[in-house]
């Protein structure tokens, strides 16, 4: 009732007199304190890989491994985020042998580590969902569960899909809904009855109405899709852009190609105004082994949307991507070491470890290449403060 009250009143304002009364309420909610949260701030990550290169590094004897040093440097970004959200491009089928490509098995380890970072969710529909047949769909969803991260994409049957897709999480008082599909797997033949989500615009669509009757402030959609080392998205990435913006969905995250792809605003006319979307087509890869031009450089994708003061709903507010890099190494003893660096935080003159002028010419120079790419289009960078090396703990 207070809701349809507040719509009245502002149905009754002169043209151009909603946008004013809108800034008054929002300054009114900034100054006394909202008595709700009016603001979520997600970070999203792409792929997620294990190489054997990178299991070699991990690895401290007898099947134990160490990952933690891979998220280290990036841990405070997911820590500070409401929500963290990546990729797992892998299988944890829960018994070894473990292997990188092309059948990623990686241990329950990695789930455990991941969580400590301060992922929240990751979306597990990709060309490699099925490299460890039954036991590593199924393992990899339980895995995941007992570390509490919250997981969409694949499922153990039909009845575990009915029961947990569409996918609705809620977070300081957002309803948010997410939807996780890919354009194949590597096998085509998926054990039954796993499932794993396939990009069907029909099913698609059938999910998005399920979901619109959960009433979500916020969708989003994951998309696994696009030509591999490609630096812009092609045709049929647009055409399922459209078609899931058009049907609801409001921010689009892409991964697969393992580079960094545009990222774009989307925006659509309709009765009741200007409704405005966000893609981003491709992430790149948050870490993995590979060797090709561009893929040791990825983004960290940062969206932040506020709740309209009058109308309730969600409303995009910002949004930036940080570079991230992949650091080839060794440790103080000795051990082969791989991490993600925040490109931003290594480039100050203070930063958390010095590069060698090899490794430091190396990133520079990726990271100017996709700099000036991204630069063409509708997002801009966030420059990393010192002070996100202060851990922080999500409420």
């Amino acid at each position: 009732m207070e809701k349809k009250r507040v719509l009245r009143l502002g149905s009754c304002l002169r043209p151009g007199g909603y946008r004013l009364f809108s800034m008054i309420i929002l300054l009114y909610c900034t100054v006394t304190g909202p008595a709700q949260p009016n603001e979520i701030r997600m970070i999203f990550a792409g792929d997620i890989m294990m190489h054997q290169s990178q299991l070699d590094a991990a690895e401290r004897g007898d099947d134990t491994f160490d990952f933690s040093p891979v998220f280290r440097y990036i841990s405070p970004l997911l820590q500070e985020a409401d929500l963290a959200i990546g990729n797992l491009e892998l299988t944890l089928p829960g018994k070894p042998p473990y292997a990188g490509y092309p059948n990623f098995r990686s241990p329950d380890t990695l789930a455990h580590t991941l969580r400590e970072a301060g992922f929240d969710v990751l979306v597990t529909s990709n060309n490699h969902s099925n490299d460890a047949k039954t036991d590593g769909i199924v393992h990899t969803i339980e895995a995941l569960d007992r570390k509490g991260i919250i997981n969409t994409g694949t499922f153990v049957d039909a009845s575990d899909r009915a029961a947990r897709y569409p996918l609705v999480i809620e977070k300081k008082g957002f309803r948010i809904g997410l939807l996780n599909y890919t354009y194949g797997t590597n096998d085509p033949h998926i054990p039954e009855p796993c499932i794993v989500n396939l990009i069907d615009s029909l099913q698609i669509k059938t999910d998005l109405k399920a979901l619109h009757k959960k009433e979500p402030d916020i969708i989003i959609a994951f998309m696994h899709w696009g030509d591999e080392y490609q630096l812009d998205e092609n045709e049929k990435q647009q055409q399922l852009t459209w078609m899931l913006f058009e049907s609801g969905v409001d921010l689009v995250i892409g991964a697969h190609p393992h580079v960094a792809q545009p990222v774009k605003l989307l925006h659509e006319y309709r009765q009741e105004g200007l409704r405005q979307g966000l893609v981003a087509y491709s992430l790149g890869n948050a870490v993995s082994g590979q060797v090709r031009t561009n893929t040791d450089m990825g983004l960290l994708m940062e969206v932040t949307y506020r709740r309209d003061p009058l109308t309730r709903e969600a409303q995009l507010l910002s949004h930036h991507y940080l570079p991230i890099w992949r650091y080839r190494g060794r440790d103080e003893d000795g051990h082969r070491l791989i991490s993600i660096l925040p490109v931003s935080a290594f480039e100050k003159d203070d930063p958390p470890f010095l590069l060698k002028p090899s490794d430091r010419e190396r990133m520079d120079s990726v990271t100017k290449r996709i700099r000036e790419h991204l630069k063409r289009y509708h997002s801009s960078e966030r420059r990393v403060s010192l002070q996100a090396w202060k851990r922080t703990t999500k409420k």
